[in-house]
């Protein structure tokens, strides 16, 4: 008899155990569910946020060079429109031909770092936004391939590894600031700062 009540006892306490075990096992199952998922965002954070630190960085020489820009242009304007101002009444001569001219040159030889200047604002702004596209896309890409099978997955990660890794560096080249497409990304720059 007490042989028999032990084991109902122990098979009490084993049937209580076991359910208490499937309910632990499950509720580890949710907590490693979450700490994947705050893994998968701390690796997020690790890889995009350099990107984004990349993206402010260099929106912020952006500005300041497109700043640069709009006060060399201001320069150059306002030696232009001194001379106009100072000569426009003035009757009609070789010396007042000559000092309108000199003036101007003066004009064109202060405006004229400002191609370079809109030119720094233009790769840094480009700079920018393609570190602001990386750091997007890299973000959104887990929670985009959440809902597919494994495999599809890791066919999307293995095929989005070309994308990121291994590409080459753009040539900075420098052109001629005569060129009708400086001058048009020059006006360009000038209208965005001024607009801002």
């Amino acid at each position: 008899a007490a042989i028999l009540a032990y084991k109902q006892d122990y098979d009490a306490l084993r049937v209580d155990l076991s359910s208490k075990a499937v309910l632990a096992l499950g509720d580890l199952e949710d907590q490693r569910g979450k700490a994947a998922r705050i893994v998968q965002v701390v690796g997020n954070i690790g890889v995009t946020g350099n990107y984004q630190q990349i993206a402010n960085s260099e929106a912020s020489q952006a500005n300041f060079w497109r700043w640069v820009t709009v006060a060399i242009f201001g320069a150059g304007i306002s030696v232009a429109a001194a001379t106009f101002i100072k000569f426009w009444n003035q009757p009609f001569s070789a010396e007042n031909t000559w000092s309108v001219v000199i003036r101007l040159l003066y004009a064109i030889a202060i405006t004229a770092p400002a191609w370079y200047t809109a030119r720094e604002s233009a790769r840094h702004r480009t700079n920018s936004d393609r570190a602001r596209q990386t750091e997007l896309e890299l973000a959104s890409i887990g929670p985009f391939i959440e809902l597919m099978p494994e495999g599809k997955k890791v066919e999307i990660r293995e095929s989005l590894t070309k994308n990121y890794f291994g590409r080459p560096v753009e040539a900075h080249n420098v052109q001629s600031p005569m060129d009708i497409g400086n001058i048009k990304d020059l006006v360009v720059e000038l209208v965005k700062a001024i607009k801002k």
